[in-house]
């Protein structure tokens, strides 16, 4: 989530500059396994964006901690939102709805962009889990389009996040934990991939496969 527009406009002051570059190391940090230093480069980005006195920036770092806590298949909740949730833009909440597993159909309007055809596989999900007996052929193409959704990605981290948000709306682990394996392995990120070879097991093992 970016802090400030686009590159054909004014250069933001240092600090945000400094608030973006925080968050960055912040997420890399987690991703790697770096609990401490994760925090204290989330606080940092959170204290330089305390001086601009607005709640919807600070919201945005906060969901930005709250994505990469959600690559490494923790989904404890963006609980820190909430209190800053009112101040902030349709956009923003619709995203945090998607982080915290709250999707609901109106919000996919109002996702970003790069999340959008996600979140539209996602609302799909659910109204078929709410019917009394979905198809077998509309159940498959709705978990292929999830899943191409998550291809179409652009980076690893936003591969990765879109994998364990399916994981998160009820995609069966053995259509994903393959992949979430391979790019979290490829990036050196050993929180996720610590999780997904967890997920891995525990599919192996109720599929009856030999774990090795």
């Amino acid at each position: 989530l970016a802090l400030f527009g686009c590159a054909n406009k004014p250069s933001p002051p240092s600090f945000l500059s400094a608030a973006q570059t925080a968050m960055a190391r912040g997420s890399q940090a987690h991703l790697e396994g770096d609990s401490r230093r994760s925090a204290i480069e989330y606080q940092r980005a959170v204290q330089l964006l305390s001086q601009t006195g607005r709640a919807d920036l600070i919201a945005k770092a906060v969901l930005t901690q709250c994505a990469a806590a959600v690559t490494g298949l923790e989904f404890q909740g963006c609980l820190a939102f909430d209190a800053l949730a009112q101040d902030t833009s349709q956009a923003d909440q619709a995203y945090a709805r998607l982080l915290n597993g709250e999707l609901q159909a109106k919000d996919v309007v109002n996702l970003p962009d790069t999340h959008r055809q996600l979140g539209s596989a996602m609302a799909k999900f659910i109204a078929l889990k709410g019917q009394a007996q979905p198809t077998e052929a509309e159940l498959a193409a709705v978990l292929s389009e999830g899943l191409a959704a998550a291809e179409a990605q652009t980076g690893p981290f936003s591969q990765l996040l879109a994998l364990a948000l399916l994981r998160r709306y009820g995609w069966p682990d053995g259509l994903l934990w393959p992949s979430g394996v391979s790019r979290a392995e490829a990036q050196g990120w050993r929180r996720p991939l610590l999780a997904w070879l967890e997920v891995g097991v525990q599919e192996k093992s109720r599929s009856g496969d030999v774990i090795t």
